[in-house]
C-alpha cells in the first residue's frame, strides 16, 4: 500500500503516515508486546487477588451499564433465595445472613450484609437494617418488611427471589 502511494510521486495524508507508523512498530517489536501483554495479564490477576483489587472489581461489576443490572439481579435472587431457605429450615437469622451473604461471592456485598447482621443482632429489623443500603431495592425492603411483620419472612424472601430471577428473563429477551 505504502509502496504503490511513493510510486505515484504523491505524498501519503498525516492519518495514513501514523497508522503505517504503528503497523511497522507493531511488527519490529513482536517480542515486547508478547512481554507486555503476559505482564498486564499477571499483574491483573495479582491485582484482583489483593483485598482491594476485588473490592474494587467486585463493586465496579454493579456500575457496568445493563451487566450491572443482570449482576445486582441475580445477586439479590441468590441471597433471598438462600436466606429464604435458611430461615425455613429453622437457621437462626444472623447465621443465614452470614452463610447467604458467602453465595453472593461478591466482597461488597458481604460487607454490606456483616454491616446488616450487626444492625440485627443490635435489635433492628431486617428492612430496617438492608434500607439503608442502595444494593437492596426499596421494594425488596418493602416485601421484606411485609413477611417480618406477617411471620411470613421466607415466603416473602422466596417471592423477592422468583421475582428477580423473572426480571432476569425479561433483560434477556431480544426486543421487539
Amino acid at each position: 500500500f505504502k509502496d504503490i502511494f511513493e510510486s505515484f510521486g504523491t505524498e501519503l495524508p498525516g492519518i495514513t503516515l501514523v497508522l503505517l507508523a504503528i503497523s511497522d512498530f507493531a511488527k519490529n517489536n513482536i517480542l515486547y508486546e508478547m512481554v507486555l501483554i503476559i505482564g498486564l495479564v499477571l499483574g491483573f490477576k495479582m491485582f484482583a487477588r489483593s483485598n482491594w483489587g476485588r473490592h474494587f472489581i467486585d463493586s465496579i461489576k454493579f456500575k457496568i451499564p445493563i451487566f450491572g443490572k443482570i449482576v445486582t439481579k441475580s445477586t439479590i435472587s441468590r441471597f433471598c433465595k438462600t436466606l429464604g431457605t435458611l430461615t425455613k429450615n429453622r437457621v437462626q437469622l444472623v447465621d443465614a445472613l452470614t452463610i447467604s451473604a458467602e453465595t453472593a461471592n461478591n466482597v461488597v456485598v458481604q460487607e454490606i450484609v456483616e454491616d446488616v447482621k450487626k444492625s440485627v443482632t443490635g435489635g433492628i429489623s431486617l428492612a430496617r437494617s438492608m434500607q439503608n443500603h442502595a444494593i437492596f431495592p426499596s421494594m425488596m425492603v418493602k416485601m421484606i418488611a411485609v413477611g417480618e411483620q406477617s411471620g411470613a419472612l421466607e415466603t416473602m424472601l422466596e417471592k423477592v427471589s422468583e421475582f428477580y430471577d423473572l426480571s432476569l428473563i425479561h433483560i434477556s429477551e431480544p426486543t421487539r
